[in-house]
C-alpha cells in the first residue's frame, strides 16, 4: 500500500477521490479514539479497511497487468490457497487454531467442517474471466480448468449460502448469454467439472463427520425452504435492531472507528453488511463515498472495455456483488475489490490493443488483434 501511495503522490494526472476518503477516514479515526474506545481497538478496526483503500488506489492509478498473466496467476494462486485451507483444517487443525487464535469458534469450525478460506471472494472475478476462455491457449486451459474446479470446491466448503447462490446465478447468466457460441465440447466439459466436484465432495464425507448434515442444513434445506432458520432470524433481528438504533442515535453522522456496532450477543465492530460497515463508523458520508466508488468502477468498465461480452459480464458481477454485500461484506474488509478492479484494469489494458468486429447477425462477435 505504501508503494501505491507513493505512486499516487508522484502521478501527474490524479483526482482528489483517494484524498477525500483519507480525510473522512482520518476524521472518524480521531472521533473513534475519543469516543470511549481504546487506541488498540481503533487501530485494529482501522486496519480492516486496508483492502478497500488499496482498491481505491488501484482504480485511481489504473494499475493492471497483461490479462493472460493476471488471470493465470490469480487462478493458480487461488487454487493453491483453497487447497491449503482445506488441508490445514482437515489434517492440521492445530495450525488453524494458531492462525485464528480467539477470533472464531474454532472448535465449532472443526466439528462442522466449514472451511475457513478468506480467498473465496476471488471466485466471482475468476468465473468472469472463464467466459473469455477462448482467449487462452490449450496449455493454459489444462492448468486453469482444474484450478477453477478446486476454487469452486473451496467456495462450496465455506458454506457461505449468500455467496454460493450468487455464484450459481453468475454461472447461469454466463450459460444463457453464451448459448449461441456454446459448443458440444463445452457441454461435455461442464458435465466433467460437475461430476469431478461431486466425487470430491463425496471424498470429504470421509474426513468431516457432519459433512452430510452440514450440506443438508446449510444448502439443501435452505434452498428448499425446509431448514429451521428461527435461530438465525432471531439473531439477525437482534443485530439489525442494534444497527438501526446505532445509526439513529448518531443522526446518520457516524460514531467513529473502533466503537462497537452492537453489544449483544457480544461487543463487535464487524458486520456482515457493507452498508453497515460504512454508515455506522463514517456516517452518511462514508456510505455515499462507497456508492461513488461503485459508480467509478461501473464507468471504468463502460468506458475502457471494448469487448461487449466482457463488458456485460463485468457489469453483471458488479451488480451481483453489490447485492451480495447486504449479507456478506465482501467490499470493505475483504480482498474482493482488489482482485476485481485489478482484473478489470488488466482487461482494459488489453482492450487498447484490440478492436471489436461486429456484424448484423452477431453483435457479440469475435475480436481481431491489431498488430
Amino acid at each position: 500500500m505504501i508503494l501505491l501511495l507513493y505512486q499516487y503522490l508522484i502521478s501527474v494526472k490524479k483526482s482528489l477521490f483517494p484524498i477525500v476518503f483519507f480525510v473522512i477516514f482520518l476524521v472518524y479515526f480521531m472521533i473513534g479514539a475519543l469516543n470511549k474506545s481504546s487506541a488498540r481497538e481503533t487501530i485494529d478496526h482501522a486496519t480492516t479497511y486496508i483492502p478497500f483503500f488499496i482498491a481505491i488506489l488501484i482504480l485511481e492509478l489504473e494499475i493492471g497487468y497483461t490479462f493472460r498473466d493476471t488471470v493465470f496467476y490469480f487462478t493458480v494462486c487461488a487454487a493453491i490457497g483453497a487447497v491449503s485451507a482445506i488441508v490445514i483444517q482437515l489434517f492440521f487443525p492445530n495450525i488453524l487454531i494458531s492462525i485464528l487464535g480467539g477470533d472464531e469458534d474454532i472448535e465449532s469450525l472443526i466439528r462442522w467442517g466449514r472451511i475457513t478460506w478468506v480467498g473465496y471472494v476471488i471466485t466471482f472475478p475468476i468465473i468472469a474471466t472463464f467466459s473469455l476462455l477462448h482467449q487462452f491457449n490449450k496449455q493454459d486451459k489444462r492448468v486453469l480448468i482444474p484450478s477453477l474446479i478446486i476454487i469452486l470446491i473451496g467456495t462450496i466448503l465455506t458454506f457461505s449460502r449468500t455467496f454460493l447462490v450468487a455464484t450459481v446465478i453468475i454461472l447461469l447468466y454466463m450459460i444463457v448469454t453464451n448459448m449461441r457460441s456454446f459448443k458440444y465440447s463445452n457441454i461435455f466439459l461442464t458435465i466433467i467439472i460437475l461430476y469431478t466436484i461431486s466425487l470430491l465432495m463425496t471424498f470429504f464425507t470421509n474426513f468431516i463427520p457432519n459433512f452430510e448434515n452440514l450440506i443438508s442444513y446449510r444448502l439443501v434445506d435452505f434452498l428448499t425452504g425446509r431448514s429451521d432458520i428461527s435461530n438465525d432470524l432471531t439473531l439477525r433481528y437482534e443485530l439489525y435492531t442494534q444497527y438501526i438504533d446505532n445509526i439513529l442515535q448518531h443522526s446518520l453522522l457516524g460514531q467513529g472507528l473502533g466503537v462497537p456496532y452492537n453489544f449483544r450477543p457480544y461487543p463487535s465492530s464487524y458486520a456482515d453488511i457493507t452498508f453497515i460497515s460504512f454508515i455506522i463508523p463514517f456516517g452518511i458520508f462514508g456510505y455515499f463515498y462507497f456508492l461513488v466508488f461503485m459508480y467509478k468502477i461501473f464507468r471504468t468498465i463502460q468506458k475502457k472495455i471494448n469487448f461487449l461480452a466482457a463488458k456485460r459480464i463485468f457489469i453483471f458481477i458488479l451488480f451481483v456483488s453489490f447485492f451480495v454485500s447486504f449479507n456478506d461484506d465482501i467490499w470493505s474488509h475483504k480482498n474482493f475489490p482488489v482482485y476485481f478492479i485489478f482484473i478489470i484494469n488488466s482487461f482494459a489494458y488489453k482492450s487498447k490493443n484490440w478492436r471489436l468486429i461486429t456484424s448484423t447477425n452477431n453483435p457479440d462477435s469475435k475480436m481481431l488483434e491489431i498488430k
